[in-house]
Protein backbone atom coordinates (compact mmCIF):
# COMPACT_ATOMS: atom_id res chain seq x y z
CA UNK A 1 0.00 0.00 0.00
CA UNK A 2 1.48 3.14 -1.51
CA UNK A 3 1.62 6.45 1.35
CA UNK A 4 1.27 9.88 0.35
CA UNK A 5 4.68 12.15 0.46
CA UNK A 6 5.36 13.19 3.93
CA UNK A 7 5.07 16.41 2.36
CA UNK A 8 1.53 16.28 1.04
CA UNK A 9 0.45 14.33 4.56
CA UNK A 10 2.30 17.07 6.25
CA UNK A 11 -0.36 19.60 4.17
CA UNK A 12 -3.24 17.37 4.39
CA UNK A 13 -3.09 17.25 8.23
CA UNK A 14 -1.96 21.22 8.82
CA UNK A 15 -5.25 22.03 6.86
CA UNK A 16 -7.44 19.22 9.27
CA UNK A 17 -6.23 20.93 12.78
CA UNK A 18 -6.51 24.41 11.63
CA UNK A 19 -9.94 24.53 10.25
CA UNK A 20 -10.49 23.32 13.98
CA UNK A 21 -11.51 26.37 15.67
CA UNK A 22 -11.74 24.32 19.18
CA UNK A 23 -7.59 23.55 18.30
CA UNK A 24 -6.02 26.55 16.42
CA UNK A 25 -7.48 29.84 15.73
CA UNK A 26 -6.64 32.10 12.96
CA UNK A 27 -2.82 32.13 12.14
CA UNK A 28 -1.67 30.53 15.00
CA UNK A 29 -0.06 27.09 15.43
CA UNK A 30 2.33 25.68 12.83
CA UNK A 31 3.51 22.12 11.71
CA UNK A 32 6.64 20.98 10.24
CA UNK A 33 8.33 17.78 9.26
CA UNK A 34 11.79 16.14 9.13
CA UNK A 35 13.40 14.42 5.83
CA UNK A 36 16.03 14.03 3.45
CA UNK A 37 18.42 15.97 5.31
CA UNK A 38 15.21 19.11 5.39
CA UNK A 39 13.14 20.49 8.03
CA UNK A 40 9.82 21.82 6.59
CA UNK A 41 8.41 24.07 8.88
CA UNK A 42 5.12 26.41 8.06
CA UNK A 43 6.11 30.07 7.72
CA UNK A 44 5.51 33.33 10.08
CA UNK A 45 1.99 34.36 9.81
CA UNK A 46 -0.03 31.96 7.44
CA UNK A 47 -2.96 29.84 8.13
CA UNK A 48 -2.63 26.04 9.23
CA UNK A 49 -6.42 26.03 7.28
CA UNK A 50 -4.67 27.30 4.01
CA UNK A 51 -2.03 24.61 4.20
CA UNK A 52 -4.45 22.78 1.07
CA UNK A 53 -4.75 25.64 -0.86
CA UNK A 54 -0.98 28.08 -0.01
CA UNK A 55 2.27 27.60 -0.40
CA UNK A 56 3.64 28.03 2.87
CA UNK A 57 6.33 25.97 4.11
CA UNK A 58 9.76 27.44 4.37
CA UNK A 59 12.25 24.43 3.75
CA UNK A 60 15.41 24.69 5.77
CA UNK A 61 18.96 22.71 6.14
CA UNK A 62 17.62 20.55 9.19
CA UNK A 63 21.20 19.99 10.55
CA UNK A 64 21.58 24.13 10.58
CA UNK A 65 18.78 24.64 11.76
CA UNK A 66 19.01 22.45 15.17
CA UNK A 67 22.69 24.24 15.23
CA UNK A 68 20.94 27.99 15.34
CA UNK A 69 18.16 26.43 18.15
CA UNK A 70 21.02 24.43 20.16
CA UNK A 71 22.85 27.67 20.26
CA UNK A 72 19.56 29.86 21.13
CA UNK A 73 19.10 31.76 17.80
CA UNK A 74 16.07 33.55 17.26
CA UNK A 75 17.22 34.00 12.85
CA UNK A 76 16.71 31.11 11.04
CA UNK A 77 17.03 32.53 8.13
CA UNK A 78 20.42 31.45 7.03
CA UNK A 79 19.34 28.06 7.00
CA UNK A 80 16.33 28.93 4.63
CA UNK A 81 17.33 26.64 1.74
CA UNK A 82 15.82 28.17 -2.10
CA UNK A 83 14.72 30.86 -3.67
CA UNK A 84 11.52 32.04 -1.64
CA UNK A 85 9.74 35.09 0.50
CA UNK A 86 8.51 32.41 3.40
CA UNK A 87 9.88 33.35 6.42
CA UNK A 88 9.83 30.61 8.84
CA UNK A 89 7.91 30.52 11.82
CA UNK A 90 8.73 32.32 14.95
CA UNK A 91 8.58 29.05 16.93
CA UNK A 92 11.11 27.50 14.23
CA UNK A 93 13.61 26.48 16.88
CA UNK A 94 10.83 24.22 18.70
CA UNK A 95 10.73 21.67 15.85
CA UNK A 96 13.98 21.55 15.55
CA UNK A 97 14.96 20.75 18.99
CA UNK A 98 11.89 18.22 18.92
CA UNK A 99 13.29 14.70 18.19
CA UNK A 100 10.41 13.02 16.34
CA UNK A 101 9.94 13.24 12.78
CA UNK A 102 6.31 15.44 12.67
CA UNK A 103 5.63 17.76 14.44
CA UNK A 104 2.37 19.59 15.72
CA UNK A 105 1.77 23.06 17.81
CA UNK A 106 -1.76 23.66 18.55
CA UNK A 107 -3.66 25.74 20.59
CA UNK A 108 -6.69 23.70 21.69
CA UNK A 109 -8.91 25.50 24.21
CA UNK A 110 -9.47 23.22 26.71
CA UNK A 111 -5.91 22.45 27.43
CA UNK A 112 -5.47 26.02 27.76
CA UNK A 113 -8.44 26.76 29.91
CA UNK A 114 -6.42 23.84 32.27
CA UNK A 115 -3.51 25.98 32.74
CA UNK A 116 -5.38 29.44 33.23
CA UNK A 117 -7.03 27.79 36.46
CA UNK A 118 -4.39 25.94 37.60
CA UNK A 119 -6.11 22.08 36.84
CA UNK A 120 -3.71 19.13 36.47
CA UNK A 121 -3.00 18.05 32.82
CA UNK A 122 -2.47 14.48 34.37
CA UNK A 123 1.36 13.51 33.54
CA UNK A 124 2.03 15.57 30.78
CA UNK A 125 4.84 17.99 31.27
CA UNK A 126 3.69 21.62 31.41
CA UNK A 127 6.43 24.72 30.35
CA UNK A 128 5.29 27.93 32.63
CA UNK A 129 4.24 30.50 30.15
CA UNK A 130 7.20 31.52 28.38
CA UNK A 131 7.45 34.51 25.37
CA UNK A 132 7.58 32.10 22.01
CA UNK A 133 10.32 31.99 19.83
CA UNK A 134 14.11 31.96 21.76
CA UNK A 135 12.77 32.33 25.23
CA UNK A 136 10.58 29.33 24.78
CA UNK A 137 13.03 26.65 22.50
CA UNK A 138 15.14 27.37 25.74
CA UNK A 139 12.81 26.11 28.37
CA UNK A 140 11.39 23.35 25.62
CA UNK A 141 15.52 22.42 25.52
CA UNK A 142 16.03 22.33 29.74
CA UNK A 143 12.88 19.89 29.44
CA UNK A 144 14.06 17.43 26.53
CA UNK A 145 17.58 17.00 28.54
CA UNK A 146 16.08 15.75 31.34
CA UNK A 147 13.72 12.85 29.65
CA UNK A 148 12.70 12.20 26.06
CA UNK A 149 8.76 13.47 25.56
CA UNK A 150 6.28 13.13 23.03
CA UNK A 151 4.33 15.89 23.80
CA UNK A 152 4.30 19.06 25.91
CA UNK A 153 1.99 21.57 27.43
CA UNK A 154 2.12 25.42 26.96
CA UNK A 155 0.89 27.42 30.17
CA UNK A 156 -1.27 30.17 28.56
CA UNK A 157 -0.23 28.68 25.27
CA UNK A 158 -0.58 25.18 23.63
CA UNK A 159 0.37 21.87 23.29
CA UNK A 160 3.03 20.43 21.05
CA UNK A 161 3.10 17.22 19.62
CA UNK A 162 6.10 15.12 18.33
CA UNK A 163 5.11 11.85 15.98
CA UNK A 164 6.74 9.46 13.27
CA UNK A 165 4.25 10.33 10.72
CA UNK A 166 1.95 14.03 10.10
CA UNK A 167 -1.56 11.60 10.82
CA UNK A 168 -0.02 9.32 13.98
CA UNK A 169 0.83 12.90 15.36
CA UNK A 170 -2.80 14.52 14.29
CA UNK A 171 -4.70 11.48 16.17
CA UNK A 172 -2.15 12.19 19.06
CA UNK A 173 -2.85 15.50 19.54
CA UNK A 174 -6.61 14.57 18.94
CA UNK A 175 -6.71 12.26 21.58
CA UNK A 176 -4.96 14.14 24.25
CA UNK A 177 -6.75 17.38 23.78
CA UNK A 178 -10.18 15.31 24.35
CA UNK A 179 -9.05 13.37 27.33
CA UNK A 180 -7.98 17.11 28.50
CA UNK A 181 -11.08 18.93 27.26
CA UNK A 182 -13.03 20.60 29.36
CA UNK A 183 -16.64 21.14 28.71
CA UNK A 184 -18.76 25.00 28.63
CA UNK A 185 -20.78 25.55 31.28
CA UNK A 186 -24.54 25.74 30.80
CA UNK A 187 -25.62 29.50 30.21
CA UNK A 188 -28.64 30.91 29.49
CA UNK A 189 -29.66 32.62 26.21
CA UNK A 190 -30.03 36.59 27.14
CA UNK A 191 -31.69 38.85 24.80
CA UNK A 192 -29.21 41.23 23.79
CA UNK A 193 -29.47 45.21 24.85
CA UNK A 194 -26.53 46.32 22.44
CA UNK A 195 -25.88 49.91 22.53
CA UNK A 196 -24.10 51.20 20.07
CA UNK A 197 -20.36 51.90 20.32
CA UNK A 198 -18.93 54.21 18.20
CA UNK A 199 -15.98 52.42 16.27
CA UNK A 200 -16.73 48.99 17.46
CA UNK A 201 -19.15 45.72 16.90
CA UNK A 202 -21.24 43.42 18.95
CA UNK A 203 -19.24 40.58 18.64
CA UNK A 204 -21.85 38.04 16.48
CA UNK A 205 -21.94 34.89 19.12
CA UNK A 206 -25.73 33.64 20.49
CA UNK A 207 -23.90 33.82 23.70
CA UNK A 208 -21.71 37.00 23.86
CA UNK A 209 -24.76 39.02 26.26
CA UNK A 210 -24.46 35.70 28.86
CA UNK A 211 -21.04 36.15 29.07
CA UNK A 212 -21.03 39.74 30.07
CA UNK A 213 -23.45 39.22 32.74
CA UNK A 214 -21.54 36.42 34.34
CA UNK A 215 -19.30 37.43 37.04
CA UNK A 216 -16.21 34.78 36.34
CA UNK A 217 -16.52 35.32 32.21
CA UNK A 218 -16.52 38.99 32.54
CA UNK A 219 -13.46 38.62 35.58
CA UNK A 220 -11.70 36.13 33.04
CA UNK A 221 -11.71 38.12 29.91
CA UNK A 222 -10.83 41.65 31.59
CA UNK A 223 -7.85 39.97 33.76
CA UNK A 224 -5.50 40.53 30.68
CA UNK A 225 -4.23 38.82 28.10
CA UNK A 226 -4.86 35.20 28.28
CA UNK A 227 -2.97 33.53 25.48
CA UNK A 228 0.08 35.31 23.33
CA UNK A 229 -1.95 35.59 20.17
CA UNK A 230 -4.37 37.96 22.12
CA UNK A 231 -1.76 40.82 22.38
CA UNK A 232 -0.64 40.61 18.87
CA UNK A 233 -4.50 40.60 17.26
CA UNK A 234 -6.12 42.57 19.75
CA UNK A 235 -3.68 44.65 21.76
CA UNK A 236 -3.99 42.73 24.85
CA UNK A 237 -6.86 41.91 27.85
CA UNK A 238 -9.80 43.01 27.25
CA UNK A 239 -10.90 46.04 28.38
CA UNK A 240 -13.92 46.53 30.58
CA UNK A 241 -16.27 49.05 30.35
CA UNK A 242 -19.45 48.87 33.50
CA UNK A 243 -21.94 51.53 31.62
CA UNK A 244 -22.28 52.82 28.21
CA UNK A 245 -20.48 56.30 29.37
CA UNK A 246 -17.31 55.35 30.86
CA UNK A 247 -16.07 53.99 27.38
CA UNK A 248 -14.62 56.75 26.06
CA UNK A 249 -12.65 57.04 29.72
CA UNK A 250 -12.07 53.27 29.27
CA UNK A 251 -10.39 53.60 25.80
CA UNK A 252 -8.53 56.31 26.35
CA UNK A 253 -7.05 54.51 30.09
CA UNK A 254 -6.34 51.22 27.69
CA UNK A 255 -4.51 53.51 25.66
CA UNK A 256 -2.25 54.96 28.02
CA UNK A 257 -1.38 52.33 29.42
CA UNK A 258 -0.39 49.78 26.21
CA UNK A 259 -0.08 52.53 23.29
CA UNK A 260 -3.09 51.05 21.44
CA UNK A 261 -6.69 51.01 21.57
CA UNK A 262 -8.55 48.37 22.83
CA UNK A 263 -9.59 45.40 20.37
CA UNK A 264 -12.16 43.80 22.56
CA UNK A 265 -14.81 45.69 25.35
CA UNK A 266 -16.92 44.10 27.62
CA UNK A 267 -19.59 46.24 28.45
CA UNK A 268 -20.66 44.34 31.40
CA UNK A 269 -24.25 43.30 31.39
CA UNK A 270 -25.00 44.22 27.14
CA UNK A 271 -22.13 41.95 25.65
CA UNK A 272 -18.79 42.05 23.75
CA UNK A 273 -17.23 44.11 20.98
CA UNK A 274 -15.27 43.96 18.82
CA UNK A 275 -12.62 47.03 17.50
CA UNK A 276 -13.87 47.74 13.76
CA UNK A 277 -11.14 47.42 10.89
CA UNK A 278 -9.56 44.45 12.60
CA UNK A 279 -8.19 41.38 10.02
CA UNK A 280 -9.38 37.83 10.31
CA UNK A 281 -6.86 36.62 13.09
CA UNK A 282 -8.75 39.41 15.52
CA UNK A 283 -12.40 38.05 14.82
CA UNK A 284 -10.52 34.88 15.57
CA UNK A 285 -9.19 35.49 18.83
CA UNK A 286 -12.26 37.29 19.82
CA UNK A 287 -13.98 33.93 18.98
CA UNK A 288 -11.17 31.62 20.95
CA UNK A 289 -11.82 34.19 24.10
CA UNK A 290 -15.58 33.02 23.87
CA UNK A 291 -14.24 29.22 23.83
CA UNK A 292 -11.96 29.79 27.08
CA UNK A 293 -14.85 32.01 28.75
CA UNK A 294 -17.16 29.15 28.28
CA UNK A 295 -15.08 27.00 29.74
CA UNK A 296 -14.21 28.74 33.32
CA UNK A 297 -15.77 26.96 36.21
CA UNK A 298 -17.83 29.22 38.23
CA UNK A 299 -15.82 31.05 40.63
CA UNK A 300 -12.95 30.21 39.19
CA UNK A 301 -9.50 32.77 38.56
CA UNK A 302 -7.49 32.97 36.07
CA UNK A 303 -3.82 33.28 35.45
CA UNK A 304 -3.30 35.97 32.62
CA UNK A 305 0.57 36.91 30.86
CA UNK A 306 1.57 39.65 32.67
CA UNK A 307 1.79 43.54 31.92
CA UNK A 308 5.54 42.64 31.32
CA UNK A 309 4.63 39.98 29.23
CA UNK A 310 2.63 41.85 27.06
CA UNK A 311 4.67 44.42 26.46
CA UNK A 312 7.22 42.14 24.87
CA UNK A 313 4.89 40.73 22.77
CA UNK A 314 3.45 44.48 21.64
CA UNK A 315 6.67 45.27 20.73
CA UNK A 316 7.78 42.34 18.92
CA UNK A 317 9.00 42.84 15.31
CA UNK A 318 8.31 39.38 14.62
CA UNK A 319 4.88 39.64 15.72
CA UNK A 320 4.77 42.81 13.11
CA UNK A 321 5.39 40.91 10.42
CA UNK A 322 2.91 37.78 11.23
CA UNK A 323 0.39 40.65 11.39
CA UNK A 324 0.99 41.62 7.58
CA UNK A 325 0.99 38.51 6.46
CA UNK A 326 -2.16 37.86 8.34
CA UNK A 327 -3.67 41.52 6.73
CA UNK A 328 -2.33 39.95 3.14
CA UNK A 329 -3.96 36.70 3.72
CA UNK A 330 -5.15 34.77 0.18
CA UNK A 331 -4.41 31.55 -1.28
CA UNK A 332 -1.69 31.44 -3.90
CA UNK A 333 -0.64 29.29 -6.42
CA UNK A 334 1.17 25.51 -5.03
CA UNK A 335 4.58 25.36 -5.93
CA UNK A 336 5.79 22.00 -7.48
CA UNK A 337 5.57 19.07 -4.68
CA UNK A 338 8.16 18.95 -2.65
CA UNK A 339 10.03 15.18 -2.67
CA UNK A 340 9.99 14.09 1.35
Amino acid sequence: MSHPSLYQELRTVSASVGREPLLVQGGGGNSSVKALGRLLVKASGHWMADAEDTDMFAVLDLQAAKTLAMAGAADFSPAVRGDTSLKPSIETAMHALMPQRCVLHAHPIGVIVRTLIGESCGDIPVVPYTKPGQPLAEALKALLDTAPVNTVILANHGIIVGGKRPAITEARLRETCATLDLPARAFEMVSPDLPVLPGYAPLDHPLATALACDDTAVAALTSGALVPDQVVYLGGGGALARTVYSVPSVIAEFGEATGTLPGLIVLEGHGLYLREGLRGGAAALADMLVQIALRIPKGRQVAPLSPADEAELRNWDAEAHRKIVDASRKARPLAKDIAV
